[in-house]
């Protein structure tokens, strides 16, 4: 499922609840990570820049993770 991620008028993305749990396959737009950890834009940023969080990967212009990534980077 491809879903497109709306920014916002700062320029972050929206949270978006997501449509498959950690527990299946699949991917996970910035929205959804944002959902799933609770945390900002740009504290989940700040995270991959200190190698504290996985960066996304790209699939064009959308970045991504695959479910078992962000469940395993979040100790779950």
């Amino acid at each position: 499922m491809v879903e497109s991620t709306r920014i916002t008028s700062s320029g972050h993305t929206r949270v978006r609840t997501p449509s498959i749990p950690l527990t299946m396959p699949g991917r996970y737009t910035t929205g959804n990570v944002l959902a799933v950890t609770g945390w900002s834009h740009s504290t989940l940023y700040n995270r991959i820049k200190a190698s504290k969080f996985p960066a996304p990967k790209k699939d064009g212009a959308m970045n991504y993770w695959d479910t078992s990534v962000v469940s395993s980077a979040l100790g779950l």
